[in-house]
């Protein structure tokens, strides 16, 4: 698990490295974003920059969304653990 420790009040920006690979072995650059789990209020998520707000932790994922079969579906990474301090 990957661990981030950022004071209050001030941003880092993820610069997430996902590619989608097809079996041609054609890659291209895919969008991502961020997206929290078990914030508690330390950090806000933007696109890719997360906000320290107050001390505290939360679980921050990579996050990229597609369209299959009609349907909505995301793929996460494993988290990011943030430490606000």
């Amino acid at each position: 698990m990957k661990k981030l420790n950022i004071k209050a009040g001030k941003t880092h920006t993820v610069r997430a490295k996902a590619k989608l690979s097809y079996r041609l072995d054609n890659r291209e650059r895919i969008d991502t974003v961020l997206y929290v789990k078990d914030n508690m209020g330390a950090v806000r998520v933007e696109g890719n920059t997360i906000q320290a707000i107050a001390p505290g932790n939360a679980q921050v994922f990579v996050k990229h969304t597609f369209e299959m079969l009609g349907e909505e579906c995301s793929l996460v990474s494993e988290p990011i653990e943030v430490t606000v301090k």
